[in-house]
């Protein structure tokens, strides 16, 4: 039931909306643009939220993990060996907390 007194609700401040004076009807759209801006930042914070690692994994989840862990660092070890970097300065650089191995 409460979705259909929201649909309603809204119905009626769309009437409201209609029949209100332009200078209301301009203070009721920069609201509702308001709105919906605070709406997408708590979207893309819920999101990040979702994707943060979890602090207890369970086997499968932390094999995935493992495994895209080892897929970095092939990619990481490929791209050093273009750049003239040896596997072992990757894997070291890597262990330090690298994200990328750039040669200067």
């Amino acid at each position: 039931m409460e979705g259909s007194e929201k649909a309603d609700d809204i119905i009626s401040e769309e009437i409201l909306v209609l029949e209100s004076t332009p200078l209301e009807r301009a203070q009721a759209i920069r609201f509702l643009e308001a709105a919906e801006m605070a709406l997408e930042q708590i979207r893309y914070t819920i999101d990040k939220l979702e994707k943060r690692p979890k602090p207890r994994r369970g086997l499968g989840e932390a094999r995935k993990v493992e495994m895209e862990a080892r897929e970095r660092r092939s990619m990481a070890c490929w791209h050093a060996l273009g750049i003239g970097v040896t596997p072992p300065q990757v894997e070291a650089a890597l262990k330090r907390g690298a994200r990328s191995v750039v040669r200067w």
